[in-house]
């Protein structure tokens, strides 16, 4: 049975999912807080879609199936985080870590095998994980760099889930992740288990 309602659920939840990474970054965290409580619950709202366009189609093995999905921490992630949404607790369950990354000034070197093709090399490349103001982690390497890179710091934002089932996971990652597991194995095993109209 094709699920043409939930495939539409589907594509509005995946259209969020791209505001949110687009908003991600932005030094405003009110406005990706506000994006996030439109979209959680647009990205959540695959799955209760999928429950009444299945309605009248099930069959006692997608009865079964489907009451064990509810039990997968896919779906117990984005319902608790939906559900502070609701009550107006996004900001205690959802905070920003930053990913703050230096550059020490690289040399620049011509390869040998291609004299036209510039490549810098940096010595030194040091990365502090920041969360509620806090470095909680801070690692150096060294690695290649492309010719534009400029010396300095450069601040990338990763919004972190907190406590419940997921604390500690990348937000955009746990959703990314649930989207995907909806797209790729619940909706296809669905229509499988339904009962074809006709």
């Amino acid at each position: 049975m094709a699920l043409e309602r939930s495939r539409r659920a589907l594509k509005l939840a995946e259209q969020h999912l791209v505001l949110l990474e687009e908003v991600a970054q932005a030094t405003d965290a009110d406005l990706f807080g506000n994006v996030l409580a439109c979209s959680l619950p647009m990205i959540r709202n695959i799955g209760p879609v999928l429950d009444a366009e299945s309605q009248g189609a099930r069959t006692a093995a997608f009865g079964m199936w489907w009451a064990n999905t509810r039990d997968d921490k896919r779906h117990q992630c984005i319902a608790e985080l939906r559900n502070a949404v609701f009550k107006g607790m996004e900001e205690d369950r959802v905070q920003v870590a930053e990913a703050e990354v230096r550059v020490t000034a690289p040399e620049e070197k011509v390869t040998a095998y291609n004299p036209t093709v510039v490549t810098t090399e940096t010595t030194r490349v040091e990365v502090k994980h920041i969360r509620e103001g806090q470095v909680v982690d801070e690692q150096v390497i060294t690695m290649t760099v492309p010719a534009n890179v400029e010396d300095g710091p450069t601040v990338r934002r990763k919004w972190v889930i907190v406590g419940g089932d997921c604390d500690g996971q990348d937000l955009l990652g746990a959703l990314r992740n649930y989207v995907e597991w909806m797209r790729d194995e619940i909706l296809p095993e669905a229509e499988r288990l339904l009962v074809v109209e006709g």
